[in-house]
């Protein structure tokens, strides 16, 4: 998730902003509106950097400090695009500002940082699989509806239009409303997996073996856990991940996924007999591709969890999530 602002060149002024601005900086955004985005500098006067934020100079991935809404500082990577007019003025900045998790503040100390920024993962991680969750249900009752509502008068149509050029064109818009539908109805099984929340993680886990057409087995726990539904989401993204990732590079010709509770701790291990990777190559300052598997890992460091790889190239790859459990207490009568 990213902090998007939308400023006016020169004067810098806020005209626009997301709601993470409140989820990774605790402000209000339209409270924010009309202010200037140098408002956000943590020093007074600002840097040449955040001088050429209010210019609205285009520049990619500069690391700045940001001023908290309770007075702290965010280290944040920042980026600036110009949007132009046709007679080459600029209309108006749009300003990106996303977390950097790689770096401590030298401002704080070392043990400090850490916390903070696990606690800001945290709620981003949370935060994004809230939204999707609400997107997803946007696109199961809107948009579903919808579908299904032009589908019903194409059907009324066709009863009324005799003529074969009408018919024609009535097939082809079906058709193209058919796609759209399997477009939206495969949108929004990315987003909020229904099977998750109905019939488990296992469940939900072992359907995304004939969605990715793998040869895969789950085994283990499959009762429900204590974790909150937007943690379990993001635990089913990662494997989601993992598998999606074995389908497109491991040439696998066994794949499982075992399930393991105790008392305190959710473990998930993949195993797949496939080509292998160096993990060294992904997680390094250059990576070499492998996106999806740094996503990954800092989603499950942010829950507080661990993610360890072991591979290595023609030896498969064995990948071990993490996490803790909350604990429930017991009352006795």
């Amino acid at each position: 998730m990213e902090v998007s602002i939308c400023i006016k060149p020169q004067t810098g002024r806020i005209i626009a902003c997301n709601r993470a601005l409140h989820s990774i900086l605790g402000y209000e955004p339209k409270k924010l509106i009309d202010c200037s985005i140098l408002d956000l500098a943590p020093d007074k006067p600002a840097g040449e950097l955040w001088n050429a934020l209010a210019s609205c100079f285009e520049f990619r991935n500069n690391v700045i400090e940001v001023l908290h809404k309770n007075g702290g500082r965010v280290r944040m990577n920042s980026s600036c695009t110009a949007i132009w007019s046709d007679d080459g003025s600029i209309i108006c900045g749009l300003v990106s500002l996303t977390p950097n998790l790689s770096e401590s503040s030298s401002r704080v100390g070392l043990q400090e940082s850490q916390a903070h920024y696990q606690n800001l993962a945290y709620e981003i991680s949370m935060a994004e699989s809230r939204e999707r969750e609400r997107i997803a249900r946007g696109l199961h009752d809107v948009v579903g509806q919808l579908h299904t509502m032009l589908s019903i008068r194409l059907d009324e149509l066709k009863e009324t239009s005799p003529t074969e050029n009408a018919a024609g064109v009535i097939a082809e818009m079906r058709s193209l409303l058919n796609q759209a539908t399997q477009a939206t109805r495969a949108t929004t099984f990315d987003l909020s997996n229904p099977l998750l929340n109905l019939l488990g993680l296992k469940t939900a886990i072992e359907s995304l073996g004939q969605t990715y057409g793998i040869p895969l087995f789950v085994e283990g726990y499959n009762e429900a856990l204590p974790l909150p539904e937007p943690v379990l989401a993001v635990v089913f993204r990662v494997v989601r991940e993992l598998l999606f990732n074995v389908r497109k590079h491991a040439l696998a010709r066994h794949v499982m996924v075992s399930i393991n509770r105790s008392s305190d701790r959710l473990s998930i291990h993949t195993n797949d007999d496939g080509v292998g990777f160096d993990p060294k190559a992904i997680f390094s300052k250059t990576p070499t591709g492998g996106y999806g598997l740094v996503s990954a890992r800092a989603q499950i460091l942010s829950l507080g969890g661990r993610f360890n790889i072991d591979s290595s190239p023609g030896a498969g790859a064995r990948i071990m999530i993490e996490l803790p459990l909350p604990q429930v207490k017991s009352s006795h009568i």
